[in-house]
């Protein structure tokens, strides 16, 4: 019912631990709802309008969770049908999870980086696009990942007008770290640049 923006505000449970996972703020900075955690191990992960990706578990877990209704719908786990004949154990590797509208179709689709867990690994990083409300055949789909490796931590990306910013991860080069870049994926043409 707010015209304004408002701001959803995700709770680490090591900081709050009151059963919250997040507050809708308005810009003022009065909490307009709370929305209460399902499970004690979710987080929310990426947001856009109404709508919040939430890891159960691990970041391989995810569901979307409508703010303003409350109704849950559980995303499909596992690789991609793409990415499975590399018989790559999941449960080794980490998942970095990105929500965004395309802002020419009004369709919302997830990101999703999957990288190994361990250091040193000789596998590169994956990436896999998930349409919402599109056909009925509702999977994961593979992509070509980025030519950089990308940075997983939550605090390295963003999504703004369609397109996920990532920061690259640091390399060292002669011992010197080079500056961090930016990758970004185009939700709409489903492309790096």
């Amino acid at each position: 019912h707010h015209r304004r923006p408002l701001i959803v505000a995700g709770h680490d449970k090591s900081y709050r631990d009151d059963g919250i996972l997040c507050d809708i703020i308005d810009l003022s900075g009065r909490v307009i709802k709370q929305i209460i955690r399902s499970t004690e191990d979710e987080w929310l992960i990426s947001t856009q309008r109404n709508l919040a990706c939430i890891a159960k578990g691990t970041s391989k877990s995810c569901q979307l969770l409508n703010l303003v209704t409350g109704d849950r719908f559980s995303l499909p786990e596992g690789l991609s049908q793409e990415h499975t004949p590399r018989k790559l154990d999941f449960m080794n590797y980490r998942a970095s999870v990105a929500l965004g509208q395309v802002a020419l179709t009004g369709e919302f689709k997830l990101l999703r980086v999957i990288d190994n867990a361990f250091f040193n690994s000789r596998y590169m990083q994956l990436c896999e696009v998930f349409t919402l409300g599109g056909s009925g055949d509702a999977r994961w789909r593979g992509k070509k990942a980025a030519q950089n490796h990308v940075n997983m931590s939550p605090l390295s990306r963003v999504v703004v007008d369609g397109v996920v910013h990532f920061l690259l991860d640091e390399n060292l080069i002669n011992r010197h770290v080079r500056p961090k870049g930016i990758a970004s994926f185009d939700i709409l043409t489903e492309e790096w640049r």
